[in-house]
């Protein structure tokens, strides 16, 4: 009785003082705010279950608590959370990307061939003005490594055989990662054991074969090279996105990672549109962004807010911010994973194309 009076006593002080510093869980997860205290509120009782939803978020030493549990399902059952599937030798893959590689989130070829239409069209304006559009398909991990997970589906249509199909006759510039990736000679991963995007170095090769088309259409000064690698085999940020999502208690595998940095002062530099999804975001980490690009370079993440240099401001936009941004930049580039086609542009072409028919 006296352990759990001591036991209880302590959760009750870090629930209320904090005193130990805690590592907060990987994830979003959603905690209500409390309305104030009112007879009607207390009545009805939505303060009490408001309370009491707030409390069980955010008692004393709950993230030690959740991660001990997570990793005793790990570790005794090969359970985790819902939306991760673990393959041979650890591999970790998110499950959304095995529902596109197999045709589940299908949409009728009718909306991808009127989005290839806009493509063409937004191609066509921008070739006018001595400009370029690019388009970039994130690799898909379930396809890279199919040798540590079974899709069990092949030879079924899917969005991405439907897009490459009209890619293939397209004007614009298309960089299909799920076909280049394993075709490049690498060294280090450009996809990791631990995480859902492409490796900080895939990132990189990706970006140095924009940046040699973005030398040739004469918008940039400079190929991009890497100035300093680093090889670490412990995965760093974006490189074990997934094993932070398990929030348990154990490190991420180690896997002999590579880490470059590039020193990139040409002056001649393109201004940039990008829209894009999270995979746009290890350009960011890398610099590439900030450094390669021209500083008034935008990002429509997810074409709902605006990015600019850095990536911890960011905006709303409206229809005038977009028109600015389309007569101004020298490349507009969307940046899309295998997932996401289902949604191609996020909006985007709908809203250039009208823009350019008023």
């Amino acid at each position: 009785m006296l352990v759990w009076m001591i036991g209880l006593s302590f959760i009750m002080i870090q629930s209320i003082f904090h005193p130990f510093k805690s590592v907060s869980l990987s994830g979003e997860e959603w905690v209500p705010e409390i309305d104030s205290l009112s007879i009607a509120t207390f009545e009805n009782l939505s303060f009490q279950k408001q309370v009491d939803h707030w409390t069980s978020k955010k008692f004393g030493f709950r993230e030690v608590m959740v991660r001990f549990y997570n990793q005793v399902l790990y570790w005794t059952f090969g359970e985790c959370t819902y939306f991760i599937e673990i393959g041979d030798d650890c591999f970790l893959f998110e499950k959304d990307y095995r529902d596109s590689a197999c045709g589940e989130n299908l949409i009728p070829k009718v909306e991808i061939e009127l989005k290839l239409d806009s493509l063409e069209i937004l191609s066509d304006f921008l070739n006018e003005r001595g400009k370029k559009l690019i388009v970039v398909v994130a690799p898909n991990k379930y396809r890279y490594y199919p040798d540590k997970v079974s899709l069990n589906c092949d030879d079924r249509e899917t969005n991405y055989s439907h897009f490459t199909a009209g890619f293939n006759h397209s004007k614009y510039a298309v960089f299909d990662c799920i076909e280049l990736f394993p075709k490049m000679t690498s060294q280090y991963p450009l996809v990791p054991k631990s995480g859902t995007h492409w490796s900080l170095y895939g990132a990189f090769r990706t970006a140095q074969l924009i940046q040699d088309s973005l030398v040739k259409w004469e918008f940039a000064g400079a190929p991009l090279e890497i100035s300093a690698i680093e090889i670490d085999d412990t995965p760093r940020q974006t490189d074990k996105d997934l094993h932070d999502l398990l929030n348990i208690m154990t490190y991420a595998p180690k896997e002999e990672l590579a880490y470059p940095y590039t020193d990139y002062h040409n002056p001649k530099k393109p201004r940039m549109l990008i829209v894009g999804d999270s995979f746009y975001e290890s350009f960011y980490r890398l610099n590439i962004h900030s450094d390669v690009y021209d500083p008034e370079s935008k990002l429509l993440y997810y074409n709902k807010k605006m990015f600019g240099r850095g990536r911890n401001i960011s905006r709303e936009f409206n229809a005038d911010d977009l028109f600015v941004e389309l007569y101004n930049t020298d490349v507009v580039m969307i940046v899309s994973n295998e997932g996401a086609l289902k949604n191609f542009g996020w909006g985007f072409l709908t809203d250039a194309i009208q823009l350019l028919h008023e």
